[in-house]
């Protein structure tokens, strides 16, 4: 074999170790995304409605006036579960699962790293429409009421109640406490296009009245499904 041929035999092992050196990076970093509690993406962009906006009292179904200004909130879409909604800049947004994102908001009392005693917590959940077919949010409810009653790590305080989230949006709702003695506030969501219901835990650790509960209200009234 001559000079030339050996030097183009090793040109292309060259071209060929490269092309799967950047396939490997492009592998790596390239965005695959893990069902750890990593952070979720988000549109970095204000909130467009005005503020304050109304919201809805957990227990009485009633739209009430809301004193949360949301000026300045954030907008955050997430198109692999189909919704979007506003929220704090403050927040914390994360993927604990496939299905479930979290969105965190820490008061000033409330040490990093630690159980919330100051603050508030909502889990959006994603259900599969083959699950149970519904065709409401009550229906759903139902559903998922009677699965969180034979679950041994929720205690069921309340059966579901249909409630308003906005003068035209209908939901359902039930009491649930966790294992770990913390009580939420269970929100049923369906979605009429996709056939998709949706579990919305909210809680609230508010020890010093700084509207967190409004707060998370408003974080409903915003949420859009589609």
């Amino acid at each position: 074999m001559d000079k030339t041929k050996r030097v183009t035999i090793l040109s292309i092992i060259l071209a060929v170790l490269v092309i799967v050196l950047i396939g490997l990076l492009i592998y790596r970093y390239g965005g695959n995304s893990s069902d750890t509690d990593s952070p979720a993406s988000e549109e970095q962009t204000s909130s467009e409605s005005d503020s304050p906006s109304n919201t809805t009292d957990p227990n009485t179904g009633e739209i009430i006036e809301s004193n949360v200004d949301t000026n300045d909130w954030k907008t955050y879409t997430d198109e692999e579960l189909g919704f979007k909604l506003q929220h704090p800049p403050e927040a914390d947004i994360s993927k604990p699962n496939r299905t479930t994102r979290r969105i965190r908001f820490l008061g000033p009392d409330n040490e990093p790293n630690t159980e919330i005693t100051d603050g508030f917590t909502v889990h959006i959940t994603a259900k599969s429409s083959d699950e149970f077919p519904a065709s409401s949010a009550q229906e759903y409810a139902e559903f998922s009421f009677q699965q969180a009653t034979e679950n041994e790590t929720v205690t069921v305080q309340e059966p579901p109640q249909p409630i308003a989230l906005s003068p035209n949006r209908e939901a359902a709702v039930y009491t649930i406490e966790t294992a770990l003695g913390n009580t939420a506030q269970r929100y049923i969501l369906y979605s009429q296009a996709s056939g998709r219901p949706y579990e919305v835990d909210v809680s609230v650790f508010d020890p010093n009245n700084q509207n967190y509960e409004e707060m998370t209200q408003a974080i409903l009234a915003s949420l859009e499904i589609e």
